[in-house]
């Protein structure tokens, strides 16, 4: 009694406001033809959604569709409904159920008040039918709108001024006074039929049912008679001829398709209106070829599509590949697969009938996807036919349309397709609800990003959306993806954008390094040339000035040259390699360097010592490049992928950055304790000995030097932790590494009264020989 009530009360409110002519402020009628895509807008919605309820009511009860931003899944038709991102209703796939009135409603919450006025939302459905062509070629084409019916559709087409009525190919409205035509509107004037007899001339003939709105049109459903014997569809240039049928296909591409939608657009809609259940194999791939085909040539020639544009024509090809896919599905008592591979579409049917004896289907498989999916369970909710059939295609191409783009979320990133665009549905199967979520495996075709954000994403009529969908399992080659419903589905990438590039960060970058290795290279020569004391030991900072030298010289060719060497990827890790190495051997060089300067104050209490008592060059050398070398062979055989970032340098991929972040770690730690026992063991020297013994002012020099060149060398590269978002940071850190050779320069050269005597004494030379 109380549901009786309660129809009557929606009933009363609904068509008092039509009697009245009171309309609400955000009522929307929206037109739509079956069997297509639409979406409802909310004229109240605020801006998250979380308070949004959309409702229904036709038929025989009000239904709550979304409550409070979440679908209701226990409705029949769950699966076709979302949410949008602007909190409209989107459905897909629409059928004469669907129309009726649709309320969007805004709530504080469960139990709540009511916030905004409703929005109410018409949606008519325009649908066109037929009778069967007889023996004299007449046939009888009915064409209906379906509306609200509870309220009639006289009252509806009297205040909303709505008329349907047929139109020929030019778009020549008929009339009853055209003798080849009856056209009939029964007592609804939301009914109109035509009757026609079919002339040779008329193969492939158009006729169209108009719905129209106050005088415009709102939508309208394209229907082209064929006879028995020949059925005809315009879109490219090559025929085919089925082998198991003895119906005729003729596929002719029209002039201009390659620069224009049209054709493709007309190729869809006939493709659309094929009536043959089942087509063979052969005749599905080409015709499957020639729309993919088609709709390339057009991208490649039309380069300002809108985003409109570009959403209309992916809808289209999911939905022709849908349609031609469907007639692979025969009926069968057991099970039975067809399978097709093309340069731009993979597809797979599995069907499954009463007598099947799987306990489970296999996976279906393409070559970047794959599909696990309960379809012995959905045979058994069909309770008429026991049987049911799935299909699965994987698009190579199909991301031109339906680009990452379309992901609209808050945050500004860069959005990178990391899957192909697969779709999965259930051609001919009554009951296609779920039992149980569907898993999809997507291989990753771009390189994955470990600091990136992946969504498991599908396809809703004009953006990709995350609804019914979650990452079960993600690793660098590919991710598990469940769904609780079927559709078209993506791998969706979300990263931080690049920094832009500074023109002037890069010419301070370039002389910076131009002039540190200019200093490197006076460095060498100042220890290769000027006469030392004999008790220093003078290989470890020769050592340390070639390999940094070599370092800082090929990463200023590497970033000078890095747009051809990428494209070279064995080359770039073969850089990256050598990088690692030579920065690798100048700081096992600068622990050496302090190893002997522990050695030379140890042997401070004797005053004098042979430079024989040090660790010979040869050894010296062994150690510091094999060390380094070591290293680097390791982290090749453990990580073989882990040289060739973008920049030719390490990866991060499996913090591969450590294989020489981690050495560095551990040189300046030991560097840091080898300082700490050197300042002990020189002041317990200093209390010993005469402090102006000459060996022990020269100790306390090449303490201080050694000391001030692991800060410039090491702590350097600490810096470079903390770049991340400062810009002062970053050109601290881009001078103070630069500028190495500089420092080394500086420290162990001006700050030298006898290497400044001996360049000196260079110059006076060689000002004396200008003079002669």
């Amino acid at each position: 009694m109380s549901d009786e009530c309660h129809l009557c009360l929606l009933g009363l409110i609904f068509l008092s406001s039509l009697l009245t002519g009171i309309r609400g402020v955000d009522d929307v009628h929206v037109f739509i033809s079956s069997g297509e895509d639409v979406r409802l807008s909310c004229n109240n919605a605020l801006h998250d959604c979380t308070s949004t309820t959309w409702n229904y009511n036709s038929h025989s009860a009000a239904v709550e569709l979304i409550c409070l931003g979440k679908k209701r899944k226990d409705t029949e038709r769950h699966e076709r409904l979302s949410l949008g991102s602007d909190c409209s209703l989107n459905i897909r796939d629409i059928s004469t159920e669907d129309s009726g009135a649709y309320t969007c409603q805004q709530w504080t919450g469960e139990g709540g008040q009511r916030i905004r006025p409703d929005a109410r939302v018409h949606l008519h459905v325009l649908q066109v039918s037929h009778t069967e062509i007889s023996a004299g070629l007449s046939v009888t084409l009915f064409c209906q709108l379906y509306s609200y019916d509870r309220v009639s559709c006289d009252d509806s087409a009297r205040s909303e001024r709505i008329q349907l009525f047929w139109v020929n190919q030019a778009g020549v409205k008929l009339t009853r006074s055209d003798g080849r035509y009856q056209i009939s509107s029964s007592s609804d004037p939301c009914i109109i039929s035509l009757n026609t007899t079919l002339l040779n001339e008329d193969d492939s003939r158009e006729w169209r049912c108009e719905a129209t709105q106050r005088d415009q049109v709102k939508t309208s459903v394209t229907y082209t008679v064929k006879s028995s014997a020949v059925t005809n569809i315009i879109s490219t240039d090559t025929t085919v001829t089925p082998e198991t049928t003895t119906a005729v296909i003729n596929i002719t591409l029209q002039e201009g398709c390659t620069t224009s939608g049209g054709c493709l657009k007309n190729l869809f809609e006939k493709i659309e209106n094929i009536t043959a259940t089942v087509l063979p194999l052969n005749l599905v791939t080409n015709i499957l070829t020639m729309a993919f085909n088609a709709s390339e040539k057009i991208l490649e020639t039309t380069t300002s599509a809108s985003p409109t544009e570009l959403a209309s024509y992916g809808n289209s090809m999911l939905k022709t590949s849908e349609k031609l896919i469907s007639t692979l599905v025969k009926p069968t008592d057991t099970n039975d697969s067809v399978k097709f591979n093309l340069p731009t579409v993979e597809g797979q049917v599995f069907m499954v009938g009463p007598q099947v004896t799987l306990d489970k289907i296999p996976r279906l498989d393409t070559t970047n996807s794959s599909v696990d999916i309960d379809l012995i369970g959905i045979a058994k909710n069909n309770y008429e036919t026991r049987s049911a059939a799935v299909a699965f295609m994987s698009y190579n191409t199909m991301e031109n349309l339906l680009k990452p783009d379309f992901f609209n979320t808050s945050n500004k990133t860069v959005k990178t397709m990391m899957s192909t665009v697969i779709s999965a549905t259930l051609p001919k199967t009554s009951n296609t609800k779920l039992t149980e979520p569907v898993n999809f495996m997507l291989k990753h075709i771009r390189k994955f990003d470990p600091i990136g954000s992946l969504s498991c994403v599908y396809w809703n009529i004009s953006e990709w959306i995350v609804d019914g969908c979650v990452v079960l399992k993600t690793n660098g080659s590919y991710t598990v993806c469940s769904c609780d419903h079927l559709s078209t589905f993506a791998l969706i990438m979300q990263t931080s954008q690049p920094p832009a590039s500074d023109p002037l960060l890069e010419l301070l970058n370039l002389v910076c390094v131009f002039v540190g290795l200019v200093f490197f290279s006076l460095a060498l020569l100042t220890f290769a040339l000027c006469q030392w004391s004999p008790g220093v030991n003078n290989v470890a900072r020769i050592n340390i000035c070639i390999s940094l030298l070599l370092a800082h010289l090929l990463l200023l060719l590497t970033q000078q040259f890095l747009s051809i060497i990428q494209r070279q990827k064995v080359l770039c890790a073969v850089i990256s390699g050598l990088l690692h190495f030579l920065f690798l051997s100048g700081f096992v060089w600068m622990f050496i360097e302090a190893v002997l300067l522990f050695i030379c104050v140890k042997n401070l209490s004797q005053i004098s010592f042979k430079k024989s008592e040090v660790l010979s060059s040869g050894f010296l050398c062994v150690i510091g490049y094999v060390v380094a070398l070591v290293v680097v062979c390791v982290s090749v055989g453990l990580v073989p992928e882990g040289y060739g970032s973008e920049h030719c340098w390490l990866k991060m991929d499996k913090n591969f950055i450590w294989s020489f972040l981690g050495p560095v770690c551990v040189i300046l730690a030991l560097n840091m304790i080898l300082f700490i026992k050197i300042l002990i063991t020189l002041n317990s020297v200093l209390k010993n000995l005469n402090a102006e013994v000459s060996q022990m002012k020269q100790t306390k020099i090449l303490v201080f030097k050694t000391l001030a060149q692991f800060v410039v060398l090491g702590c350097s590269w600490i810096l470079g932790f903390f770049t991340n978002d400062s810009k002062v940071l970053e050109i601290l850190f881009l001078i103070l590494n630069s500028q190495q050779g500089t420092f080394i320069f500086l420290i162990y050269g001006v700050l030298n009264n006898k290497v400044m005597q001996q360049y000196r004494k260079f110059f006076r030379r060689l000002c004396c020989i200008r003079q002669y």
